[in-house]
């Protein structure tokens, strides 16, 4: 069975000013590593090497961590993460944590960041009905 992703509402909203503000602080320490690379202020080999993998670190996590979370769709049928699609009735197992629940199916996993999103304390709540009503009407 194949699902429309536009078929239900998505409770995953992602938290726009946060996001943005991740970008920012991402972009620009990655920007203030590279100005020191570029500097005329002397400096070896490795403080180089180590400016760049610093600048390459901070935005690769900056924009994975908005476009992981930006892909993430939660609604009363499924739990969606790019190709990794789990339907409620087929999770089996549900890992939480301070941060984050994994949605496992048999084939699938899912990891939702609750705070990258607008409502995360409605998210937690929304995920743990859904389930729960899953595995009732088993």
């Amino acid at each position: 069975m194949t699902v429309n992703p536009t078929d239900d509402r998505n409770y995953a909203e992602l938290n726009k000013p946060l996001a943005l503000i991740i970008l920012v602080l991402g972009c620009s320490f990655c920007f203030l590593n590279i100005t020191l690379i570029l500097s005329d202020e002397p400096h070896g080999v490795l403080m180089t090497l180590m400016y760049a993998i610093m600048a390459a670190v901070a935005l690769f996590v900056t924009v994975f961590w908005v476009f992981d979370s930006y892909r993430t769709k939660v609604t009363d049928s499924y739990i969606a993460k790019g190709e990794a699609l789990i339907h409620w009735q087929d999770v089996v197992e549900t890992k939480p944590s301070e941060f984050s629940i994994v949605v496992k199916s048999a084939t699938d996993s899912v990891v939702v960041n609750y705070y990258a999103y607008s409502d995360p304390e409605a998210l937690i709540a929304k995920i743990q009905e859904l389930v729960r009503r899953s595995q009732v009407s088993d």
